[in-house]
């Protein structure tokens, strides 16, 4: 089992890493990060996300993989801000944030809070970043 989710969260991994390769604004490139987990998340049952929540070695796999994403993520945030995309804040005050919103929607509280889905979460923030509020 726990190869299992390693291999899928390695492939939504790679997935992520070659989309936010081709666009070379960042709101499109977090976007295009993102859509790699929205699209994965829509074929994870609520019961598989479960499953892997309430299993100890499996949490600690997906918790792993998590980390991982943030930190391409403020990478790809670290490049921006090197080529004065982005002006404010750090590259850490970045990832923080953006790892709020990628944990979070893990707790099933929250989703029934959101009547959402973690992978309909994240696509709305997907959108957030390359458009605003509109």
């Amino acid at each position: 089992m726990i190869s299992v989710v390693d291999r899928f969260f390695n492939r939504r991994g790679k997935d992520a890493q070659l989309r936010s390769q081709d666009p070379t604004d960042v709101r499109e490139q977090v976007e295009a990060y993102l859509s790699a987990s929205v699209d994965r998340n829509r074929r994870a049952s609520r019961q598989f996300v479960q499953d892997v929540e309430l299993y100890g070695p499996t949490r600690h796999v997906y918790d792993r993989h998590e980390e991982i994403a943030i930190r391409e993520l403020e990478g790809i945030v670290s490049r921006a801000i090197d080529r004065g995309e982005v002006t404010c804040g750090t590259p850490a005050l970045w990832a923080e944030l953006l790892g709020v919103v990628i944990r979070r929607p893990r707790d099933p509280e929250v989703l029934d809070r959101l009547g959402a889905s973690r992978g309909e979460a994240l696509e709305l923030f997907g959108h957030l970043c390359r458009r605003g509020l509109s």
